[in-house]
């Protein structure tokens, strides 16, 4: 089992892995090679995405690693005990103590805010770094080394995307500077 360290690019989706330090990091890296990409001819193009993912794993101390989650363990096969706990949520919000839509009562009661639980929750993950909870859910996956040519790939898609607009997290970075 790796555990992903600040260097380590994760592949997958949602907040947690965009937000994850490596990879906003590759995120910056290709930008700053992206005029490169898109003026190169068709035969440079893989070099320059195998270059970036060289100076991830080649440059950085400790070296980058390019990881995406164990197959086998995806599907709730992992031993960490975290996906017995939510399939008891999942019994206990099957067992009536929610709403017809499966929400516990809590998180349909507001506060003094005039907030849901569920709306309160929204808001905390908006424009804020990875928390200390998010960090836990990847350090309890399973994580392999993805293949170098798969990790170009990656890169590749990456130079090739239109620019989306960063992470909140991000813009902030930027207006700062």
């Amino acid at each position: 089992k790796l555990t992903p360290h600040d260097n380590d690019v994760l592949f997958g989706r949602g907040f947690t892995i965009s937000a994850h330090v490596g990879n906003r990091h590759l995120r910056q890296v290709v930008q700053s090679k992206k005029n490169a990409f898109l003026n190169a001819k068709k035969k440079e193009k893989r070099n320059i995405a195998r270059r970036i993912v060289e100076e991830i794993q080649n440059d950085l101390v400790p070296p980058g690693r390019f990881l995406i989650e164990d197959p086998a363990t995806v599907d709730g096969n992992n031993a960490g005990g975290k996906d017995e706990e939510k399939e008891r949520k999942k019994d206990d919000y099957g067992a009536g103590n929610g709403g017809k839509d499966g929400k516990d009562k809590e998180d349909n009661e507001k506060d003094d805010s005039g907030k849901s639980g569920n709306d309160k929750d929204k808001d905390d993950k908006e424009g804020k770094e990875i928390g200390s909870e998010d960090k836990e859910g990847i350090f309890d996956k399973v994580w392999i080394l993805v293949e170098k040519e798969k990790a170009v790939d990656k890169v590749m898609h990456r130079l090739r995307e239109k620019n989306k607009g960063p992470l909140p997290q991000e813009q902030q970075q930027q207006q700062q500077q």
